[in-house]
């Protein structure tokens, strides 16, 4: 009897212990996330430097906090400390090899860097997921023109442009149903992003500048 009620104990006092720990990193797991916000409203507003002072604290409870990572890397890349960004987009991509943005950032610090290899792997690597990603096709064609193979630069620029082509027409397709029920400032702002898109030797900007120009005549 008396063993069967130190091994009862020994369980509840287990089970206690368990809770208690349980308890502490749910609460340290919300004031990760309580400091991330901060520091995500601070880099929104500009402020670098105590945003990033934020997100290396988080790091070093939450190493494995892979949003908290890229936003450590995304400062030192605008920072152009490449080194440090490069060791950021690294160690996040062992924690989760499939985060493309990241890949991106490495590209393009071996771009910036004329490492045009590595720039080509981290690529490639990326289109395997994802292959119809624009940003990733324009920075191929950014790499293949630095590497002066123009026939290959031509051809991805020319696909990373038909995306950008699709974008502006789904916007033309969004502000034709927004005039259709009389909402015409939306119909007006779907227009502009339009043509902000659109070169202006694209042989839509003509047609759908002359729609926004109607417009604001109909309208005024």
């Amino acid at each position: 009897m008396k063993n069967y009620l130190k091994k009862l104990l020994f369980l509840l006092l287990t089970l206690l212990t368990i809770f208690a720990c349980s308890d502490r990193n749910i609460s340290e797991e919300n004031e990760n996330i309580a400091n991330y916000i901060q520091a995500k409203n601070m880099y929104i507003q500009g402020d670098m430097d105590n945003a990033l002072s934020i997100f290396l604290n988080i790091q070093e409870n939450d190493p494995n906090f892979v949003n908290n990572s890229f936003m450590i890397g995304r400062i030192y890349f605008s920072k152009e400390d490449y080194e440090n960004a490069e060791t950021a987009f690294t160690n996040l991509l062992e924690i989760n090899p499939y985060h493309i943005d990241s890949r991106k950032y490495l590209a393009r610090i071996y771009f910036n860097q004329y490492k045009l290899s590595e720039a080509e792997e981290q690529i490639n690597l990326s289109l395997e997921i994802s292959s119809e990603d624009p940003d990733l096709i324009l920075i191929l064609a950014d790499i293949k023109k630095r590497q002066e193979d123009f026939a290959s630069a031509i051809e991805y620029y020319k696909k990373a442009s038909v995306f950008e082509t699709n974008f502006a027409v789904a916007r033309v397709e969004l502000a034709e149903i927004y005039r259709g029920v009389g909402l015409y400032d939306k119909t007006k702002i779907e227009l502009e992003r339009a043509l902000n898109i659109l070169d202006k030797d694209s042989i839509y900007y003509n047609p759908v500048s002359a729609i926004l120009e109607g417009l604001i005549n109909e309208t005024e």
